[in-house]
């Protein structure tokens, strides 16, 4: 996937995974963990699609030819594996759902200073 090429993925593993750790250290149970670490599976993957979602259009803007219906459908797919893990992570940790979702606005931020510029 070119989407991986686009950022410092060492480095963005490296802070998620500390962020991670950090939502997990909030947790109080096992099953909260796994609700944790579902969420930040689904997050990287989720990422991933939005880079090469970014990519597709950026191509169609500068006059290439793409396939409209592959955009659409990484967009769609972005869109239900966010709210599958958000689903389970509320199936595995009730209202403490937040904490995962807390991370996850963290990651976002780290996707975007992992990302390499184009000079």
């Amino acid at each position: 996937m070119r989407s991986i090429k686009k950022i410092r993925f060492p480095q963005y593993l490296i802070f998620t995974a500390l962020t991670t750790g950090v939502a997990c250290w909030f947790t109080s149970s096992s099953s909260e963990i796994f609700g944790v670490l579902v969420v930040y599976a689904a997050t990287l993957i989720n990422h991933l699609l939005l880079i090469e979602g970014g990519l597709r259009l950026t191509d169609a803007a500068s006059g290439k030819e793409i396939d409209k219906m592959s955009v659409v459908l990484v967009f769609l797919g972005k869109f239900a594996l966010l709210i599958g893990a958000i689903y389970l992570g509320w199936h595995f940790m009730g209202n403490r759902v937040f904490i995962p979702m807390i991370n996850y606005l963290i990651q976002i931020f780290i996707l975007v200073f992992s990302y390499k510029k184009e000079v």
